[in-house]
């Protein structure tokens, strides 16, 4: 079953266009990812489908349902979670205050659910967010996205600025959420993205030049070479 679907959106910065004629599809249980140099427009496809960037033309659906113009809140009620590029924890307060705002939103999964696939909230729960380390504010980050009846999370660059071992642990959790959470996820890592995806996209300039399963990529050296590698 198609849980989103972006047909032929344009959006745009003022009079800078920043999407063209873009069209993706996340099915049910399926992870998702966009790939692409910076500036190619991942962040914006995500930006458009929360709400947060309308496109002047095209539509978005979620679960049956036109959200095109629907506000950001409203999305999230319907389901949709997601963590930005920059995280965007609240600072001034704990770990446990920070999960504890969307999850008496409802939903089925509970604090407890979070810390089971990231311990290490558990243990830091009484501490203010702002002294986490980056690490430790994405695990934050992910998990509070997960609660409040979140069925598709949008996950903006998981990886960006973490240490090896944060990554891992990163993925590790990210395969565990797997069974039980649509993902549609930017990620400029690409060992990481086809390790997690079932299907790929690539923009270019703004625009879909690839879509297909990642084990295709994966064995595609010269597309991954031609549109995503950064000399």
């Amino acid at each position: 079953m198609t849980m989103l679907s972006i047909d032929a959106i344009d959006t745009y910065y003022g009079q800078s266009q920043a999407l063209k004629n873009v069209s993706l599809e996340v099915n049910d249980g399926e992870v998702v990812t966009i790939l692409g140099r910076n500036g190619a427009g991942k962040t914006t496809t995500l930006k458009s489908v929360i709400g947060f960037n309308e496109p002047r033309r095209g539509s978005i659906t979620f679960k049956g349902e036109d959200i095109t113009h629907k506000e950001p809140y409203e999305r999230i009620q319907a389901g949709l979670g997601y963590v930005p590029e920059d995280r965007e924890v609240w600072g001034k307060l704990t770990v446990e205050e920070n999960l504890k705002i969307p999850a008496d939103r409802g939903g089925n999964r509970t604090i407890e659910d979070i810390y089971a696939v990231f311990p290490k909230l558990e243990k830091l729960a009484s501490n203010n967010a702002e002294n986490l380390s980056g690490g430790e504010q994405q695990m934050l980050a992910i998990g509070r996205g997960m609660l409040g009846g979140t069925e598709l999370l949008l996950l903006d660059e998981a990886s960006e600025g973490l240490a090896p071992k944060i990554v891992d642990d990163v993925r590790r959790a990210l395969h565990e959420l797997k069974d039980e959470l649509t993902i549609l996820m930017v990620e400029q890592n690409v060992k990481l993205a086809l390790d997690l995806a079932d299907r790929c996209y690539i923009l270019v300039n703004g625009e879909i030049v690839y879509d297909g399963a990642a084990t295709e990529l994966e064995n595609s050296p010269e597309i991954i070479e031609q549109h995503i590698s950064v000399d």
